[in-house]
């Protein structure tokens, strides 16, 4: 007995969101940068990208600031 059960629309609609966002993330990651003229909005994009690298998320330090300096 074939099963004539449809996908619900909003989870498909969710999935091609997802995809959109995702693919538009990694086509304009590298200018992101541009885009931010405030040092805080800076800090938080380098915070994040360092999260995102590894970095505990209660690891605040952000040795490339000061020339390194901790």
């Amino acid at each position: 007995m074939p099963s004539t059960r449809q996908p619900n629309f909003a989870v498909l609609l969710g999935l091609a969101w997802l995809m959109a966002v995702f693919q538009l993330l990694g086509q304009n990651w590298a200018d992101t940068t541009l885009a931010l003229t405030d040092t805080d909005d800076a800090m938080r994009l380098a915070q994040l990208r360092d999260w995102l690298g590894g970095q505990g998320w209660f690891d605040m330090n952000q040795p490339r600031v000061a020339g390194g300096y901790e």
